[in-house]
């Protein structure tokens, strides 16, 4: 029974973990999809071949189109009239997704004057006199004396007048929800149509190439909950949940159920020790990998890694012998020399416990951890005989942390070394087996024995 309760732990952890990972996944992709920008560029007037599209057209009419005689001198005129048009620029946001925020830029083709924009603001950029000139405005409700850009004031009109060149942004208005543009729903495309009001000199060609390239940047907002991934994650979870259930209830009265049911409900780095004191269980060395996980630590923390750098560390150790789970346990247990084909396969560990965790990206440091910590710092080490600095730092620590814990903790065949005939062996493989720096930080931690905390104490981390 009580083998069953365990092994109903460990599924039950596993399977948590990968539910946690899956959500992680989707929470992250969702983020970086919601917060990537994209570009669409619009010329001619024709929109673009992406789900959001912007058109341009003349209102035209009585209403879209007119003249107006001016009273005020105004660089080009010639005959004391401007020619006024209302622009209607449609944003169609034909994707799968909300679009917000957005914004719109808009070149100027030809030379022109912008009165209005509504409902939101502008961003006008002007080039005068070989300098630019850029403010925001609400060109609705602005005053001429808040007003840094040129302009004239022909009674109550505006002109800010605009080059071929120069450029204006315009950003939609929150107060009338333009910045937010919904998905479509039932086939239907949801639009937002934003008006401009230029004037151009009246004897002068048309100006409608003011509108022929424009440029919108937008993020598409993925909502979550719809997402089919997180559905799928939720219904695992669900299931996960009803399982425990089923399991709690069918062994509720099995009091060691009810300490493993309590030691499922804790955290990632609990799993972690159960993982950790499974691999050691089959290994015939209980403790060895949260020892020397608590070396690690101590060994980064020496060495002046941050608290972030050496709880990673201090995880990675913890799982740096899981590829022995793969190794026969006749080997493992075996009294007395290894044969050499029962020594490579003891080798192949490092490789079966990389590819065990091949998919876990959540613990930083773990795939080096488990494939080089018996990579040695000459090169004489395996699987791939690296050396150096091309050993990975947190498999050089846990190298120096799994030998000072084989020699200090106690086996069934001798009673661990006192601290002296540690530091001297360590100290012998300093430079060929092991990094020197780690070395030396090892060797003042055993110095201080006496007065730190044991270094084979188990970290709350």
């Amino acid at each position: 029974m009580k083998r069953e309760v365990k092994l109903h732990g460990y599924v039950f952890f596993i399977t948590l973990l990968a539910i946690i990972i899956a959500f992680a996944i989707v929470v992250y992709q969702t983020g970086d999809f919601n917060s990537r920008k994209n570009t669409s560029e619009v010329g001619n007037g024709s929109g673009n071949r992406d789900d959001v599209k912007v058109t341009s057209e003349c209102r035209g009419g009585n209403s879209g189109k007119w003249t107006k005689n001016i009273s005020i001198d105004i660089p080009g005129d010639k005959n004391g009239q401007l020619t006024g048009e209302i622009y209607d620029i449609t944003i169609n946001n034909d994707s799968s997704y909300a679009v917000h925020p957005w914004t719109l830029r808009i070149d100027i083709g030809s030379d022109c004057y912008i009165n209005s924009a509504w409902c939101g603001s502008v961003e006008i950029h002007q080039h005068v006199v070989g300098m630019d000139k850029t403010q925001m405005l609400d060109l609705r409700t602005v005053k001429p004396e808040e007003i840094s850009l040129d302009y004239f004031q022909d009674d109550s009109d505006l002109l800010i007048p605009l080059k071929k060149g120069d450029y204006i942004i315009y950003y939609p208005s929150e107060s009338v929800e333009e910045d937010y543009i919904e998905t479509k729903s039932k086939n239907k495309t949801t639009t937002v149509i934003i008006g401009l009001i230029l004037y151009y000199n009246a004897d002068e060609v048309k100006a409608e190439t003011n509108l022929d390239n424009m440029l919108i940047t937008y993020n598409y907002k993925a909502d979550i909950l719809s997402l089919p991934q997180f559905n799928i994650a939720v219904a695992a979870f669900i299931v996960w949940i009803i399982a425990l259930l089923i399991v709690v209830v069918s062994d509720f009265k099995t009091s060691e159920f009810r300490k493993k049911e309590l030691h499922n409900r804790q955290t990632i780095r609990e799993l972690l020790f159960s993982m950790a004191d499974a691999v050691d269980g089959y290994s015939g060395c209980p403790g060895h990998s949260i020892r020397v996980a608590n070396i690690t630590y101590e060994i980064a923390r020496k060495m002046g890694y941050g608290e972030d750098e050496c709880r990673d560390y201090y995880y990675a150790a913890l799982l740096h012998d899981i590829g022995k789970m793969q190794v026969p346990e006749f080997i493992l247990l075996k009294n007395g020399h290894l044969s050499e084909d029962e020594e490579e396969v003891i080798k192949k560990h490092t490789r079966w416990g990389s590819e065990k965790i091949k998919r876990v990206t959540t613990i930083n440091n773990l795939d080096a951890a488990i494939l080089s910590h018996h990579e040695n710092y000459d090169g004489t080490g395996y699987p791939f005989g690296v050396m150096g600095d091309e050993i990975p730092m947190v498999a050089r620590i846990i190298a120096v942390a799994n030998a000072c814990e084989k020699l200090s903790a106690s086996r069934t065949f001798r009673a661990g070394l006192p601290i002296e005939t540690i530091l001297s062996e360590i100290y012998e493989g300093r430079g060929t087996l092991y990094d020197p720096d780690v070395v030396d930080a090892m060797a003042r931690i055993l110095e201080n024995a006496d007065e730190d905390t044991d270094f084979l104490e188990e970290r709350n981390v």
